[in-house]
């Protein structure tokens, strides 16, 4: 039976071809036959259409019966109904596609800002600036880059206040370990120590001075770098004083002595020279003293000894 095409019901169709020259019912024999089931392309008059229209058919062969069945579609409903379908996709992948780029925007938005604060914030760290505050605007695992990139800020601040009470001579302030890995605080601690340690040795040469234990000298051997030449600086310095004072002591004593001929031979600056000019113009005020004293001695004894052959 045909539902298009009732007048078929009953005639053999074996010579019915469509426009193409193919033997539709034929060839749907042949698959049948052959395949058991199977499609046959044919072109086919389309309700609504003055031409035949590309159809396509499956066939499937009944053994126990002996019949053949099928049924058929045209091609272009098919296309028609893909092409909606492909409509619907397309409608839905474009749909899909702004909500993913408003979401995605969203979310750039969401990212960019803390990231470019964080970016601005890791710059002025480069730069040595520590004094601003680092606002934590996520509580994810960026928000938790932002925490721990806070407290490294935190900790440099913390040092810089050290290294300035430190360098204002604050010899007792405390600097916090925060972990065995924490190199900055350990190396801050070293110096604080050399420099409390190089300030003692200082005072203890300095009240050595003040008591005239002109001999105490640093041990500059146990410093290194230029805390070494600091220690070694000042004891050169303690000999320069002490050189001029020692000769000095030495020159006075033997003018003391009665060497009035002695002097400072020593090439001296500054004040120490003005003291080698004093000494040996001691020496020389003495001399000359002495000189007039043995002059006057002589006459008055020359004087004495004229006066005795007078009155004998």
């Amino acid at each position: 039976m045909h539902p298009i095409k009732p007048q078929l019901d009953g005639q053999s169709v074996a010579e019915n071809k469509d426009p193409n020259g193919v033997f539709l019912f034929q060839e749907m024999i042949k698959v049948a036959q052959a395949k058991g089931a199977g499609f046959v392309d044919y072109m086919w008059e389309k309700p609504g259409s003055t031409e035949p229209q590309p159809k396509i058919s499956y066939v499937q062969l009944l053994k126990e019966w002996g019949w053949i069945v099928g049924s058929g579609i045209y091609v272009d409903d098919v296309l028609e109904e893909v092409g909606e379908i492909n409509n619907s996709i397309i409608l839905g992948l474009l749909v899909a596609l702004a909500i993913a780029f408003g979401i995605g925007y969203s979310m750039s938005k969401l990212l960019t800002k803390p990231i470019n604060n964080l970016q601005l914030a890791a710059k002025r760290v480069a730069m040595g600036d520590v004094d601003f505050n680092l606002e934590i605007t996520t509580g994810d695992e960026f928000g938790d880059l932002q925490k721990s990139f806070w407290e490294m800020i935190c900790n440099i601040k913390e040092k810089a206040e050290v290294a300035d009470k430190i360098a204002l001579g604050d010899m007792n302030v405390e600097i916090k370990l925060h972990s065995e890995k924490d190199v900055l605080s350990k190396s801050m601690q070293k110096l604080k120590d050399t420099l409390k340690d190089l300030v003692d040795e200082l005072n203890l040469l300095t009240q050595a001075a003040r008591e005239g234990k002109l001999t105490a000298r640093g041990n500059y051997q146990k410093y290194e770098g230029g805390f070494r030449e600091i220690v070694a600086g000042m004891n050169a310095t303690l000999d320069e004083v002490l050189t001029p004072i020692n000769e000095g002591s030495l020159v006075l004593a033997k003018m003391a002595s009665g060497d009035l001929s002695i002097r400072m031979e020593g090439v001296y600056k500054g004040d120490h020279k003005i003291m080698l000019n004093s000494i040996n113009q001691l020496g020389e005020s003495l001399s000359s003293v002495l000189t007039e004293v043995r002059q006057a001695v002589q006459a008055t004894a020359s004087a004495s000894s004229q006066i005795s052959s007078s009155t004998e």
